[in-house]
């Protein structure tokens, strides 16, 4: 059944009890006023009666005319008949006096006493003395009457409310299901793929105006989500191209001189020693990039890392005081403030130093300048340990440093190692730094190169 036809229903069905209700409150309300105003008339019929029977007779009659009521009276005898004095009615027809039982006859003089028969009456009697008593007696044919026309207009009106009530609310829902039929067929349109679909508004502050809202924020964040999956896959698909292609070139170049290798009677010596130069060198590359791959997918699978204490300063001048062995023509600055504590993992951010400085080495001169910063900002819980490592090389421009934070992304035009790298060294940077809660910035330096700039809350003693 659907919703409408259901609510239709209910609403009827609800309508239709308090119409019942009503009615019957109407019809029995209405019965206990017309008898109320019976009894009283009665009541002063009756209390017109005065001395003796026969003159409580006139008196009574005469009341009766003043007041022009249809009632019928009656003297009971001490042997419990009845003497009719007046019958109600036409005058030409009058309705019969009431045959009464000596049990009503004897309860009519206590109470009021409704009597059925083919007239039924509203019969009560007052005592005159000496076993006499009067009786009034009104008949309630005009007042069943009354109070069946009162039910059949009750009815008839309570069929037309419920009709005309039933005919509105189906109106009114179908107009205001149409908003629900709209969020169908879009849910139906969205579930087809069509993810530009929008439920359509409500009124606003109303129940289907808050669920038209709700849907739309859920169509919106499950369109992103699936935008974000899809870039996702492609990212993944273009990652397993590239590491395809990176460890295609090195193995390329182990088979072309094992080739040569195997002609080694005929090589000159000269030319040996540079083939198995070749080959250790393209081996270790090779080594290189799948640490990397390894690395990043230990990263990828395990983004939880420990919570030690580290020795930011010590690590970062162990590395720096490296570059300065490996290469002595290099003029490196260092500012590093004592007991930089950060929690984490020491190994990562050693990894992260260890890239970082790998890439000045290879990608800036060698007797270029390399100035490193390390201070510990903010108190208590807001410290950070704030890295800021200038170099003078070439620099990255900032439409090309989002590329330079990607997997593979190498900003050299040629996929030749002969000046670039993996395209993964910062990559593994920025993915360390942000397990480690901290923030990657990428700019351009005061020495003419690169600015990178790495903040990781700290540790305050």
């Amino acid at each position: 059944m659907k919703l409408r036809t259901r609510l239709t229903l209910i609403s009827s069905i609800f309508i239709a009890l308090a119409s019942i209700c009503i009615g019957v409150f109407s019809v029995t309300a209405t019965r206990q006023s017309s008898l109320t105003q019976i009894d009283n008339t009665l009541t002063q019929v009756l209390n017109a009666s005065d001395g003796g029977a026969r003159r409580a007779q006139g008196s009574v009659v005469a009341r009766a005319d003043d007041l022009n009521v249809a009632i019928a009276l009656g003297l009971v005898l001490p042997d419990q008949s009845i003497t009719v004095v007046r019958r109600a009615g036409d005058i030409t027809n009058p309705y019969e006096f009431p045959n009464l039982s000596k049990n009503e006859i004897r309860n009519a003089g206590s109470k009021f006493i409704n009597v059925d028969g083919e007239v039924p009456y509203r019969i009560r009697s007052r005592s005159l003395g000496d076993g006499v008593a009067l009786m009034a007696a009104a008949p309630l044919v005009s007042l069943n009457s009354d109070l069946r026309q009162l039910v059949i207009k009750t009815t008839v009106g309570a069929l037309f409310v419920i009709f005309l009530s039933a005919l509105l609310v189906w109106l009114s829902t179908r107009r205001a299901l149409r908003t629900v039929d709209a969020m169908i067929d879009s849910a139906s349109a969205i579930a087809d793929g069509d993810l530009d679909r929008k439920v359509p508004e409500a009124q606003p502050g109303t129940e289907l105006g808050r669920l038209a809202s709700a849907l739309n924020v859920m169509i919106t964040s499950l369109r992103s989500s699936l935008r974000a999956k899809d870039e996702s896959e492609q990212g993944m698909r273009r990652f397993l191209g590239d590491a395809s292609h990176e460890l295609r070139t090195p193995l390329t170049v182990i088979k072309g001189y094992g080739e040569i290798l195997k002609d080694a009677e005929n090589l000159d010596p000269v030319q040996r020693s540079r083939a198995i130069d070749r080959l250790n060198a393209e081996s270790a590359r090779m080594d290189t990039l799948i640490s990397d791959l390894l690395r990043l997918s230990r990263l990828d699978q395990h983004p939880v890392i420990s919570a030690e204490l580290v020795d930011l300063s010590s690590v970062t001048s162990d590395f720096a005081q490296d570059l300065q062995d490996q290469e002595v023509s290099r003029n490196v600055v260092l500012q590093i403030e004592e007991d930089v504590i950060v929690r984490g993992d020491e190994s990562l951010l050693r990894q992260v130093l260890a890239n970082i400085m790998g890439n000045i080495r290879c990608h800036t001169p060698a007797d270029s300048p390399v100035r490193i910063r390390l201070s510990l900002e903010g108190e208590n819980r807001s410290s950070m340990a704030h890295l800021v490592v200038d170099d003078a090389g070439p620099g990255i421009s900032p439409e090309q440093r989002e590329i330079a934070l990607a997997r593979f992304g190498r900003l050299e035009e040629s996929r030749s190692r002969q000046g670039g790298g993996f395209g993964l060294g910062l990559s593994i940077v920025a993915q360390v730094v942000s397990l480690h809660k901290g923030e990657l910035k990428l700019g351009t330096s005061p020495l003419g190169g690169l600015r990178l700039e790495i903040l990781i809350p700290g540790v305050t003693s």
